[in-house]
């Protein structure tokens, strides 16, 4: 993997990766929900 980014593309990353954090906080949401 090359990390010689410009600020534009680390930007598009850390995005991506806050996204994936996102979506596996509501998915562990929705599991308790169903598991009460």
């Amino acid at each position: 993997m090359n990390y010689t980014l410009n600020s534009n593309t680390s930007l598009q990353v850390t995005g991506f990766l806050g996204l994936r954090h996102e979506q596996t906080r509501n998915l562990q949401l929705i599991e308790r929900i169903f598991q009460s």
